[in-house]
């Protein structure tokens, strides 16, 4: 098995038996772009795990790795103006999970 990261190739020799087999779920950011669609993605991870082992993959939410290399950008020229794209990103962060916890709130838990 072998993975690339950073540009270097990473190499990983496992046991044959010591993994089960497991489905491998890759969620790219439109799939994470609102607090809707986080918990279909959840949805979507519980039902394959009640089937058998997943590892779950998932990126930012669409346009955070444009914004985070605009702010980074901004910040090398030495000006303020990241401050402006950093609370945006934030503020769309907090909104989703302002509205995640609002959901799980509503939901009574039994033990």
């Amino acid at each position: 098995m072998a993975f690339a990261a950073a540009g270097k190739l990473l190499s990983l020799t496992l046991p044959a038996k010591s993994v089960p087999p497991m489905k491998v779920l890759k969620f790219g950011g439109s799939s994470l772009a609102t607090a809707r669609r986080i918990r279909d993605v959840g949805k979507i991870v519980l039902s394959e795990a009640r089937r058998g082992p997943v590892l779950v993959v998932v990126s930012v939410f669409r346009g955070v790795t444009n914004g985070l290399l605009e702010c980074a950008q901004l910040a090398e020229k030495g000006t303020t103006q990241y401050e402006a794209v950093w609370k945006k990103l934030a503020a769309r962060q907090r909104a989703a999970l302002g509205e995640l916890l609002e959901a799980v709130s509503k939901v009574d838990f039994v033990l």
